[in-house]
């Protein structure tokens, strides 16, 4: 089942350029931060891809792709919500979500249920927590900065 965002107010939808080296990786349900210029990118919590701080997840996938999977168009503008549920979400390595569990960021805008090394400015950041086995109530917290 493909990620759905849903159960957001309209009032939670912020909007910003995407970072065009990024756009095949902005699908709806990943995590997206801003970049140093503003624009929207897969959140990551490693010190070596910026960190990128969370802001959301992507409420559109940023690439429209014909029923082969062929790239059509990339949209210029994307959306994310900072609140909202993510429907047919799996942790990072495909398994099915622990209902009642608390989510980190992980690497590229994914989640995992356990929070990521303590590496030298790597950042701790929960995103939600799972109402069931494939649902994540986004709830971002604040960043803990690994020194």
């Amino acid at each position: 089942m493909a990620k759905k965002v849903e159960q957001y107010p309209s009032i939670a939808v912020v909007g910003a350029p995407i970072l065009a080296a990024s756009a095949a990786s902005i699908l709806q349900g990943v995590f997206v931060g801003l970049d140093t210029n503003g624009k929207i990118k897969p959140a990551d919590y490693r010190a070596s891809a910026g960190p990128i701080v969370p802001r959301g997840a992507s409420i559109q996938d940023a690439q429209m792709k014909d029923p082969k999977g062929n790239t059509l168009d990339t949209i210029k503008q994307g959306s994310y919500v900072w609140t909202g549920r993510i429907k047919g979400i799996t942790d990072r390595n495909g398994a099915a979500l622990t209902k009642g569990a608390t989510y980190y960021l992980h690497s590229g805008g994914g989640i995992s249920a356990t929070k990521p090394a303590a590496t030298t400015d790597d950042i701790d950041i929960k995103v939600g927590y799972a109402v069931s086995a494939d649902e994540l109530q986004i709830e971002l917290g604040t960043e803990a900065i690994h020194a």
